[in-house]
């Protein structure tokens, strides 16, 4: 059995991003408690405004590394098996 240096490297970076979204991912939901919480409701809506923005962003970075994984897989890993 070979094993693939570059498969290896791009599986333990992607684990990374794992790890980062999910601390993103609970991170959120302590900032959307704690703004309700502390803020007028005015004051809320504008943060959570800024906050939806940022998520929109995060959608946008999720979508391209499916699609760097697909595109990875597609030339890379099926070509060498």
């Amino acid at each position: 059995m070979k094993i693939d240096k570059e498969a290896q490297e791009y599986y333990a970076q992607l684990t990374a991003f794992y790890q980062q979204f999910r601390r993103i991912g609970n991170n959120y939901n302590q900032c959307v408690k704690t703004i309700h919480t502390i803020y007028g409701e005015k004051k809320s809506l504008a943060f959570l405004y800024k906050l939806a923005e940022e998520t929109r962003k995060l959608e946008e970075l999720c979508k391209q590394i499916i699609e760097l994984t697909k595109r990875f897989d597609k030339e890379y890993l099926t070509k060498k098996e």
